[in-house]
Formats: C-alpha cells, structure tokens, sequence
C-alpha cells in the first residue's frame, strides 16, 4: 500500500509566539497540535476531488513529536492527485484491447481537440469523445495536472500555529487569574 506524507512541524512557529511562555508549550502542546491536526483534516477533505470518497475517507493525521503532526493519504492515487502526473503511454495487456466509454464521466484535460488521442473510430462511424464505445490497443495519455489537498492544507496550518498558541496562552492565563 502507497501513502502521501507530509511533515507538519508547529514548534518552531510555536516557540516564536510562546518565547515568554514555555511552560504553556509543556501543559498545553497538545491541545494546540490537537486543534491544528482537527484543521488541518478538515480543509485537506474539503479541497480533495471526490468522485467515490475513497481518496477522501484515506485521509489521516497522526501527531509526530512534541508539536508536530504528519498529515497524509493512504489511497493509491493519492500521489497523482497531490503531484499530477506527466504525459504517458497505456497498452493493452498481452495482445488484448483497451475498452472504454468516450466522453463520459472523463474530465475535459483527458481529451485531446474533441477525441481521445490514439483511439479508434466505433464501428457506427461515431468518433471517440462522443459517448460511444471505443477500443484502442494503445492510448496516449496527455497526463493530469496536480490537484493539490495535502500541501495547501499543511501550508495553511502551519501559517495558523501561531495564532492557536497564542490563543492557548489567553485561556492558560485566564485560568491563573490574568484577565
């Protein structure tokens, strides 16, 4: 099983805001990785493509270190979604033909001006891209671009360390009587 990771590293945004305080960085660290964790997940499942929800349902975060958190998806596309992919070659396996359905529930990158690229007129004369059945032994792909969730979800959060730890140190203060 492949997954995507990455690396979400809070404590050196979080020491710079809790210089003063190191003592609410030992009490409450994880209650402000905890809410950047809940965050991060959720914008990652809000900005993901969801066709079937399988991507979707793969993502995770798990805490790693004192302040830090690894944000990731084990579904097997989950790379091609994040990175994209480049432009490449399907053959059909030992001698056999490629089957598909033209133009339907195939997002517009994948066709290549109105048909699918190396793909074979249908036997009724209709071209591929037109909702018909189409057989190839060998089909260029033009790749897909990056659709990035994990990346702009961990920058996001990163960019918002800060403010959950100052935040912790109000309440932290208020707890001790500060007001």
């Amino acid at each position: 099983m492949s997954k995507l990771e990455i690396e979400v590293d809070g404590l050196e945004t979080a020491m710079q805001t809790t210089r003063m305080f190191p003592l609410v960085v030992q009490e409450r660290g994880s209650v402000i990785v905890g809410r950047a964790m809940n965050v991060a997940l959720g914008k990652a499942q809000t900005a993901v493509p969801v066709r079937k929800g399988v991507l979707k349902a793969s993502i995770y975060a798990v805490r790693h270190g004192p302040l830090g958190f690894i944000l990731g998806a084990t579904a097997p596309h989950a790379i091609f979604m994040e990175k994209g992919t480049r432009p490449h070659i399907i053959e059909a396996k030992s001698g056999g033909v490629l089957r598909f359905t033209a133009g339907v529930g195939r997002p517009e990158h994948f066709m290549r001006r109105g048909r699918w690229t190396g793909a074979r007129r249908q036997t009724s004369g209709r071209f591929a891209g037109s909702g018909g059945v189409v057989f190839a032994k060998r089909v260029h792909h033009p790749g897909t671009p990056p659709l990035p969730f994990l990346r702009p979800a961990a920058e996001e959060v990163v960019r918002l360390f800060p403010e959950f730890a100052w935040e912790e140190i109000q309440s932290w203060l208020r707890s001790r009587g500060w007001k």
